[in-house]
């Protein structure tokens, strides 16, 4: 990438529209580059993070966890209703996950509380059954929950090291 190159970043979490409400997320750093402030949507029944800067503690970790897991359930549950009956959807079963360095505050508080497990080749996983309870195999409704757990977690930890996986079964 060129050294004048603009890195632009822009988060939309799948929600219900007319629940949704805009806001402000502190900026992200990346390798020293500061990015605009990306605008999150707000999960209907969720009360915004109230971090100030970034999660760092087991109680602000906890809350974090919650609004990630809201947000994955909320796209899962519009990434399935987009699809057509689970029957239909022809060649669509997989698995998707988010991985966190295993050296992260916020992951070893995720082990420890039972949420991520080893991923191999290195980091803790978060596997897609513990982001959204939607009933189906489809890889695309997996991702959608992956996606926006990462989005909420990368954020809220003020990390782009945050990353999410997916394959085909």
């Amino acid at each position: 990438m060129p050294p004048h190159a603009e890195i632009l970043v822009e988060v939309q979490l799948v929600c219900m529209p007319e629940n949704m409400q805009t806001v402000g997320i502190p900026p992200v750093s990346l390798k020293g580059k500061n990015m605009q402030t990306p605008q999150i949507m707000a999960i209907p029944g969720m009360t915004p993070l109230g971090l100030a800067t970034h999660a760092r503690t087991p109680a602000q970790f906890a809350e974090l966890w919650e609004h990630a897991k809201a947000a994955a359930n909320h796209a899962a549950i519009a990434q399935n209703n987009r699809l057509r009956n689970e029957n239909e959807r022809g060649f669509d079963c997989g698995f998707a996950w988010v991985v966190i360095p295993g050296t992260h505050a916020f992951g070893k508080w995720a082990k420890k509380a039972g949420i991520a497990s080893k991923h191999y080749p290195k980091g803790l996983c978060i596997w897609y059954t513990k982001l959204h309870n939607q009933p189906t195999q489809s890889i695309s409704v997996h991702e959608a929950a992956a996606r926006a757990a990462r989005d909420v977690l990368s954020h809220g930890l003020q990390s782009s090291e945050i990353e999410m996986g997916s394959r085909l079964d």
